[in-house]
């Protein structure tokens, strides 16, 4: 798909605020575009490769991501892994990976166009999230580089410990990215909200 006829998940949505008589408590920022796999292997078999392909320490401990050169691995499950790449990075990294792993019993399945990505932070983030997720966010049990599959609304997601910020990533299919940011505007309602696309 062309660069021009791509369309954000979110595409419906621009740059909103809702007031609340000071600055926005909370702020979700979309970032459309990025490229997203689907890691299956036996990690005691194939860590070496992976981690020479994508310069991270893999795998990941278990409800932990890891990063490098903005390429970063949620961990899913014992031997399932999200790979999440710039999309200018996509097509060169997925190569390389598949080169690599050639022969060798594993499965790497692109589903970037079913996903999107929403960053939620400021000061009343947890406090949004919180409402529609049954997941201790409190940083003592979710800190800086844990990630876990759950529910948020009625929605399942992966959420991710952003250290940049304190926020928040989160994961979510196409098909209930509208459905989502919808509930979480309103579960934002009383904080403020500001919401804006990432170029």
């Amino acid at each position: 798909m062309s660069e021009s006829s791509r369309q954000s998940p979110l595409f419906a949505f621009e740059a909103a605020q809702a007031p609340a008589g000071e600055p926005a408590g909370v702020e979700f920022m979309e970032y459309p575009f990025q490229g997203y796999h689907n890691l299956r292997c036996d990690a005691r078999e194939l860590a070496p490769a992976v981690s020479d392909v994508l310069g991270v320490s893999f795998p990941p401990p278990a409800n932990r991501f890891v990063a490098a050169d903005d390429i970063v691995v949620y961990w899913l499950g014992p031997d399932e892994w999200l790979i999440r790449t710039p999309s200018e990075y996509d097509a060169r990294v997925v190569g390389k990976l598949s080169e690599r792993l050639h022969g060798e019993r594993y499965a790497l399945t692109d589903i970037s166009s079913g996903m999107t990505h929403i960053a939620v932070s400021g000061r009343s983030a947890e406090d949004v999230l919180r409402q529609g997720t049954p997941l201790d966010l409190h940083p003592r049990s979710f800190g800086d580089g844990c990630c876990a599959q759950t529910v948020l609304g009625k929605t399942h997601v992966l959420l991710g410990r952003r250290p940049e910020d304190d926020g928040v990533d989160v994961f979510v299919r196409r098909s209930f990215a509208d459905y989502l940011l919808r509930f979480l505007f309103d579960a934002a309602h009383d904080n403020g909200y500001r919401f804006c696309r990432a170029s």
